[in-house]
């Protein structure tokens, strides 16, 4: 998810990402809002279910908490790609995220078509919570002295 501005490059706010045959999620850790759309899934992969040709799937992809001030007249743009770019392979945390898949997540996926259901019930869905523009006061933030963090910290909390 990025905050694009009317000019200048777009800045990552969150990211997440699935496999999709590892799309099993736990109901009881997960948290989900009034109207029981998922806020942060929890997946549990423990157990693989194949993605079948032709049959619309639900996929809950997990992103990064993060509280971001999106200004007046930026845009909130949601890429979604079969493969993580390479500028967003790893965590805060170092930990990959998918940009390696092992040889048979390859050979499955190799000449696969995937499409995204917009509209109807099978629409896609995304649940932003938003609160007002300058709601928050404002916390200085700095890169973390103890790591190579892409991430700043807040630093007067």
């Amino acid at each position: 998810m990025l905050d694009k501005a009317a000019s200048g490059p777009p800045a990552r706010i969150s990211q997440g990402s699935i496999l999709g045959s590892l799309r099993r999620t736990d109901p009881e850790q997960s948290w989900s809002d009034e109207a029981s759309l998922p806020k942060r899934p929890y997946l549990t992969l423990d157990e693989e279910q194949p993605l079948m040709p032709g049959e619309a799937t639900w996929l809950e992809v997990p992103l990064w908490p993060t509280v971001w001030s999106i200004e007046p007249g930026h845009s909130i743009v949601v890429r979604i790609s079969t493969q993580p770019s390479s500028d967003s392979c790893a965590d805060p945390l170092g930990v990959p995220v998918g940009c390696y898949p092992s040889n048979p997540m390859t050979t499955s996926l190799r000449g696969g078509s995937y499409q995204l259901q917009r509209g109807g019930e099978q629409g896609s869905l995304i649940s932003l919570p938003l609160v007002e523009h300058g709601a928050y006061p404002t916390a200085a933030s700095a890169g973390s002295s103890t790591g190579n963090m892409a991430t700043p910290l807040p630093i007067d909390w």
